[in-house]
C-alpha cells in the first residue's frame, strides 16, 4: 500500500512540493551573515531547519520504498517539529 501511495498523486505532489521548496530557497538567495549571536541567530536557525526539512523530505519516499515504515514516520515527525520551530 505504501508504494502505491508513492506512485500515485501523492508521490507526484510530494516531489513537486520538494522541488518548490528548493526553488523557494534559491529565489530567496539568503545572505547569512555571522553576527555576535553566532548560530543562535534566527536567520541561521530558520535556514538550517528549512534545508534539513528539504533533505528529510527527499528521504521519506526512499525509506518507504524499502519498507522502512517506522524510520519514515520518524522523519515525517521531525519535519513537523521543524515546521513548529520555523513558525515560532
Amino acid at each position: 500500500m505504501t508504494v502505491e501511495l508513492l506512485s500515485g498523486d501523492w508521490g507526484r505532489f510530494a516531489e513537486k512540493l520538494r522541488q518548490n521548496g528548493y526553488a523557494l530557497l534559491l529565489a530567496a538567495n539568503p545572505k547569512l551573515v555571522v553576527t555576535d549571536k553566532g548560530t543562535a541567530d534566527p536567520n541561521i536557525i530558520a535556514a538550517t531547519l528549512f534545508c534539513r526539512s528539504l533533505t528529510h523530505f527527499k528521504a521519506i519516499p526512499i525509506l518507504l520504498k524499502e519498507g522502512l515504515i517506522v524510520e519514515a514516520r520518524t522523519i515525517v515527525r521531525n519535519c513537523f517539529e521543524n515546521a513548529f520551530w520555523l513558525a515560532a
